[in-house]
C-alpha cells in the first residue's frame, strides 16, 4: 500500500465483532481506521459494517469521514495469523 491507499474491509457478521481484529491489524500497520455503518436499505438489502484504513490526510481530514475516526476499542485483541485466531474472543 502507498501511504494514500484506503484498504476497505468488509466486516459484517452476525455472530463476530471483527472490528477489534481490524483495530489490531491497523495498529501494527501503523495506519488510521475509520468505520463506516451504511444504513439498511430496503428489506432485500442489510446494513453493511466496514473498517477503512489509511495515512491518506486528505481523506480523513474531511468533516464527514472524520467523526468516524476509531482512536481505542475496549479490550484487547492479538494480531490474527496463519498460527493463531480467537473466535471466542469475538463473539458477539
Amino acid at each position: 500500500m502507498t501511504p494514500d491507499d484506503i484498504l476497505a474491509v468488509h466486516i459484517t457478521h452476525r455472530h463476530l465483532d471483527l472490528k477489534p481484529v481490524v483495530f489490531a491489524l491497523a495498529q501494527q500497520m501503523n495506519k488510521e481506521m475509520v468505520l463506516i455503518k451504511s444504513p439498511r436499505f430496503r428489506k432485500s438489502i442489510k446494513s453493511a459494517t466496514w473498517c477503512l484504513l489509511t495515512n491518506n490526510s486528505t481523506f480523513l481530514g474531511r468533516r464527514d469521514i472524520s467523526k468516524y475516526l476509531v482512536d481505542s476499542l475496549e479490550g484487547e485483541s492479538t494480531i490474527w495469523t496463519d498460527n493463531y485466531s480467537n473466535l471466542i474472543q469475538v463473539l458477539k
